[in-house]
């Protein structure tokens, strides 16, 4: 039988609100950025498996905390694979996170469509 230690330890952490940068409603910031999936791999929009994987928003994630001055504020959509993200920060780090070959490969995949707006 497995303590309660050793079952902690296996908990898996999934979902747009247990990245690193995810600020629930937090829209303070000089521009928005939304990524919104056009093709998803359900035809249900609320579907937890329409949008992006756990891997691909691990990759956000990761390319956010090199960026800085952004972060996550709402999704839309299931928990773990959201239909559309919202990112507020500097306009420049948006453009940053945009122009990164691994986003446009994931926008590729889903047919995104990014609109980067001045708050």
């Amino acid at each position: 039988m497995k303590s309660f230690r050793q079952y902690n330890e296996e908990v898996v952490i999934e979902g747009v609100k247990d990245l690193k940068n995810y600020k629930d409603r937090n829209r303070r910031g000089e521009a928005m950025l939304r990524i919104e999936v056009k093709k998803g791999n359900s035809s249900n929009k609320y579907d937890d498996n329409f949008g992006f994987t756990q891997s691909e928003m691990d990759a956000m994630d990761k390319l956010i905390g090199k960026i800085r001055n952004m972060h996550v504020s709402s999704f839309d959509g299931g928990d773990t694979g959201p239909a559309s993200m919202e990112f507020y920060g500097d306009r420049k780090s948006l453009e940053k996170f945009v122009a990164d070959r691994d986003i446009k490969k994931i926008c590729a995949k889903y047919k995104c469509e990014t609109s980067i707006n001045d708050n």
